[in-house]
């Protein structure tokens, strides 16, 4: 089963990770919820092209699709700012 869910929150950077193998780039981010104080850290997946676009929405609220695995945390989309 695929713990995919969408969340409302503000998009914080945290650092951007090692790139992939590839070239593309990788950043670990926090998601705080709209009405909480404190956030969730989530990564980019390896080779996805949000990689490129994420730091737009860097300090923004928006609406993202995140998945939960058994070692970490995915954001795989972002929606748009809301």
């Amino acid at each position: 089963m695929k713990a995919t869910k969408t969340v409302k929150a503000t998009l914080n950077i945290i650092d951007r990770l090692k790139s992939s193998v590839n070239g593309n780039p990788k950043y670990k981010v926090e998601l705080i919820g709209l009405n909480s104080a404190t956030g969730v850290i989530f990564e980019t997946g390896t080779d996805a092209m949000l990689g490129y676009s994420i730091t737009n929405y860097d300090g923004k609220n928006v609406e993202a699709e995140v998945r939960y695995l058994k070692n970490k945390n995915l954001i795989t989309k972002i929606n748009g700012e809301i």
